[in-house]
């Protein structure tokens, strides 16, 4: 299955632009996983071997490890991840779509993970 996942990408020249702007692209993603709270995420490899855990409903990298983003979960407050989830379907609308070997080139995960 194909999902369309997006970050915050870094240009350094944009005219009168946002430097930080959202970028996109489309990735392969295994099955879905339980983030909690009704949550719902993909674990994505990147090309350097570093996962990424994404956000099903807008597609938004929110963290690296299943674990991590769990416990950000069961802490975090619903209405406030609710409000999250909103701001992000917004920003990723701006996104610019890229492939995905610039879009991994883009995050610095091309080489060996650190």
């Amino acid at each position: 299955m194909k999902l369309r996942i997006w970050t915050r990408g870094y240009n350094p020249f944009i005219m009168g632009g946002d430097v930080h702007a959202a970028i996109a692209t489309e990735v392969e993603v295994g099955r879905a996983q339980t983030l909690g709270k009704g949550f719902v995420g993909h674990v994505v490899t990147a090309p350097n071997g570093r996962t990424f855990i994404v956000e099903s409903e807008t597609g938004a990298i929110v963290g690296w490890s299943l674990e991590q983003v769990r416990s950000d979960i069961e802490k975090a407050e619903y209405r406030a991840m609710q409000l999250q989830i909103t701001e992000a379907k917004e920003k990723v609308r701006t996104a610019t779509y890229v492939s995905e070997q610039e879009f991994w080139k883009r995050m610095g995960m091309v080489n060996a993970p650190d």
